[in-house]
């Protein structure tokens, strides 16, 4: 069976990411970090890595955009957006009042900010949400309390205090799948798959005046519609900067939109510094 490394233990998000992408044809497996599943994947311990990137509420991921920087030898091969639902999880015999220290992630506490500054609650970060479950059910104190998802309740034998505290009801995150980019199907097989509807790159710019206009140009004489740009500090330069872009596909075939997106690379390599292509992908929402 394959696999597919997540970040944190039993009952984190990813985890359920997870299940939702690729059902049971694959086994989730747990590492310590986000570094860790680039790593397995680069190394083929791993078939896939869930790595998170975008939330609705909190923002970016900056850790694992910077981590496509570090290793080059990763392609993103799919994209999942999940709405997220927090709760306010505490070992058995708590409640709302006993409650003095919250852990999660930092992410989640974010999330939740609102909740937790009504309360004044403490706060621990945590490299999970499932993680913070765990150290609470571990401590069994009652003045400590996790924030996760409903299904780490049941997990580590915690009780619900209360659900849906996070600030946004329409509170989504955005997960990359990457494998190895060594691992590519054959030309034959791309034709049956399906039709792609994203792509995501990385570039930087000439230091020129009109250098980022003249690379957004290429953009739109491609018909390409960028969903979103992000820039990110290139720390062996200071005060220089790195773009990711991920932008809408539109064609009728896997093989149209490789050629689509060969022809606007070709012309982009002459307005820009270096450029990298993340992948050709398709992203659904559950």
């Amino acid at each position: 069976m394959r696999t597919c490394a997540f970040n944190g233990e039993k009952g984190a998000y990813a985890e359920t990411a997870i299940e939702k992408y690729f059902g049971t044809s694959v086994k989730a497996i747990s590492v310590n970090s986000f570094e860790d599943i680039f790593k397995s994947v680069i190394n083929k311990e791993f078939d896939f890595g869930m790595v998170p990137v975008e939330n609705s509420t909190a923002g970016c991921v900056y850790q694992n955009y910077d981590n496509f920087v570090r290793y080059k030898n990763v392609k993103i091969t799919g994209s999942l957006i999940l709405r997220i639902e927090h709760a306010l999880l505490a070992p058995q015999g708590a409640d709302i009042n006993s409650i003095k220290t919250v852990y999660s992630h930092p992410q989640a506490l974010y999330q939740c900010y609102s909740f937790l500054k009504s309360k004044k609650f403490n706060q621990r970060e945590t490299v999970s949400t499932a993680t913070a479950a765990h150290i609470v059910k571990e401590k069994n104190d009652i003045s400590n309390a996790a924030i996760a998802s409903i299904q780490n309740a049941e997990l580590y034998d915690l009780k619900i205090i209360k659900e849906g505290i996070q600030d946004n009801k329409n509170n989504f995150t955005r997960f990359f799948i990457i494998s190895s980019l060594q691992n590519e199907n054959n030309l034959s097989e791309k034709e049956n798959l399906p039709v792609p509807d994203r792509a995501s790159f990385i570039f930087t710019t000439k230091d020129k005046p009109g250098a980022l206009y003249n690379c957004l140009g290429i953009f739109k004489k491609a018909g390409l519609n960028i969903k979103k740009i992000e820039s990110r500090p290139i720390p062996e330069n200071p005060w220089t900067y790195r773009f990711f872009v991920d932008v809408k596909v539109e064609c009728g075939s896997y093989i149209e939109s490789m050629k689509l997106i060969s022809k606007f690379l070709n012309e982009l390599k002459y307005v820009c510094k270096d450029f990298r292509m993340l992948g050709i992908y398709n992203e659904i929402e559950i």
